[in-house]
Parts: C-alpha cells; structure tokens; sequence
C-alpha cells in the first residue's frame, strides 16, 4: 500500500509539474532535446518536444515558439539555433526572452560535450521555473518581430440593392504583417452601372480609398500554417462619380457630378495558403455608408428618386495575397 500512495503522489506532483515544451528542427535538434531531458529529469517540470520548421530571423522564431507553446498549453519553450562556432538556446516565458551562446568545445569528444552543455544552460534556465517562479538568468531580448510585406488583389462585388446580381469591381490592399496583425490601405474599384427610370437614365460609378486592420484569430503566423480565419475592420471614403445619360421629356441632363459618403467595413476573413508566400483570401462583411447617395431629378414640383443605395450593403471579396510569414 505504501509503495502505491508514493507511485500515485509522484505521479500527481508530474501532473502538477510546470510544462515546458521543445521545439526541435532537424535530427540535431532532436539529440539536443534528449540531452536536455535527462538533464532536467529531476525538476518539477514536464517536457513536451514536437517538430517546428522555424524561419531564420530570431523575431519569427519568437512568433512561431509563443504560437506553439500556446497550443501545448506549455508554460514556457525553449529552441535552439546556431551562430558561427556557438550554439544558441532560446527560451520565453510570457515577456521574458532569453538567449545563451554556448560555444562549441574541440577535441576529442567535442560534439557529445557541446550538447551536455547545452543541457545544463536549459537545467539552469528551468530551474526557476520549476521552483514556481520564472526562468532563471540575465538574457538578450530577441530581436523585435520583422514586418512582412502584405499585398492583396482580387475581385470584390458587393449587394447595393439596385442590381440582383450586385455590383462587382477590383479590390486592391498594399501593407505590412506582423505576427498575427495586419494592417493596408485599400483601394477598390466598380465600373459604372446604369440607373434609369422614365425620367432619366445615370451612370454610376464607385471608387473607394481608405485603409484596414486586420488581426487572424485561428492559424499561427508560421510557415506550417495552412489555414488562416480572422477579422477585418475597414474604413474609407466611397467616391460616386455620376453621368446622366438620358432625360425624359422636357428634361435637361444636368452636368457630370459625384457624392462622397465615409463608409466603415467589418468583415471575417478566411485564407487559405498556396504557396510559402501565396495566399487564397476571402472576406465576408458589410459596407455601412454614413451618408448614402441619392440620385434624382429636380422637377418644377421637387425632387423625384430615381434611385438609393442601401446605407447597409453586404460586400464579398476574393483575392490573391502575398504573405511571405
């Protein structure tokens, strides 16, 4: 009975135990991440290992290390690296980023004594940790997550409420990424439809400039994602350039003018990637005008609608992205 209550309290002060994870990338990696295990068998922590294919700038790394480490529900994680003759280990916790160099040892032995040493710069980094507290040790801040560039194009068509088949045109986004956040100005364009009525018949076209935030709430920003899904916030000025083609009798067309309305776009945004820097991105949302056009004629008796836009129009947009994550 004794020996069954100590296996049982080891085995719940193992459940209870910190839990760490180790990002491994190729076989060097793998006998790193064993060394490190048997150095760190007798702390209070759990090690969970996966492969990480990891991008070459120390801020992506970060990215990708905090993504995985969210998904294994681990405390901390830990990574290694190589700068000229030294080792490198990483590790993040919450904020705090570390960074060791171990240079590697000649002679007889050298590679098996590197990777020892490795083991016990992450002995000593976990130690903290397992006492309840945090990892131990001055260290480098890693360097601040690059910018990626963000350039979107595709069509975009969306229900005005005087068309069945809606109005289509060419949507266009040119920007910067970092991590999960996504941020562009955006310009769309819809050739000119016709507005008619016995009293006269418009052309109407649509251009819009504005800017977007987006922030992708499923889908690590790393090289092994495939699927992306997040939400999109857009805000522009919607420009309504007007012809009036035709008058009914009586009636003078008047001369070219335009409307302008603010126009705010929420939306949800799905993509899936293609390639290592090409995406296949579409959102689904709404435009909401503030300030909806009206086009008309002026009679002796007033002014007669010819016809509104909706000031809530339901909009699509599929495009092509670069996203070189």
């Amino acid at each position: 009975m004794a020996t069954v209550a100590m296996a049982v309290g080891a085995t719940a002060a193992r459940a209870d135990a910190r839990r760490v994870l180790l990002l491994m990338d190729g076989d060097r990696d793998r006998e790193l991440a064993a060394r490190v295990e048997g150095q760190v068998a007798d702390l209070d922590v759990t090690i969970v290992k996966t492969d990480a294919a990891l991008p070459p700038d120390p801020g992506a790394q970060l990215v990708v290390a905090r993504a995985r480490a969210a998904e294994h529900r681990a405390e901390a994680v830990v990574w290694f690296g190589a700068e000229g003759d030294s080792w490198v280990v990483r590790a993040a916790q919450g904020e705090r980023v570390l960074v060791r160099r171990v240079g590697r040892v000649t002679g007889e032995l050298s590679a098996s004594a590197s990777i020892e040493a490795v083991g016990l710069i992450v002995r000593t980094e976990l130690r903290g940790l397992a006492a309840g507290g945090q990892i131990e040790g001055e260290g480098e801040v890693a360097p601040s997550v690059a910018l990626r560039p963000w350039v979107e194009l595709g069509w975009t068509g969306v229900l005005d409420g005087e068309n069945a088949r809606g109005s289509h045109g060419v949507a266009a986004r040119v920007g910067a990424a970092v991590g999960r956040w996504r941020a562009a100005a955006t310009l769309t364009y819809h050739p000119a439809t016709t507005l008619g009525s016995p009293l006269a018949t418009m052309h109407v076209e649509q251009q819009s400039a504005g800017v977007v935030a987006g922030l992708d709430v499923l889908g690590p920003p790393d090289a092994a994602a495939r699927w992306r899904l997040g939400i999109d916030l857009g805000a522009a000025f919607t420009r309504f350039p007007r012809t009036t083609t035709a008058a009914g009798a009586g009636l003078t067309p008047t001369a070219s003018d335009s409307s302008w309305s603010p126009v705010v776009t929420p939306s949800v945004r799905a993509a899936r990637r293609l390639s290592p820097a090409f995406w296949l991105a579409l959102s689904l949302g709404a435009d909401f005008l503030l300030r909806p056009p009206e086009f008309g004629v002026a009679t002796g008796t007033g002014f007669d609608r010819v016809s509104a836009l909706r000031p809530v129009e339901p909009r699509a947009t599929l495009s092509l992205a670069f996203d070189a994550s």
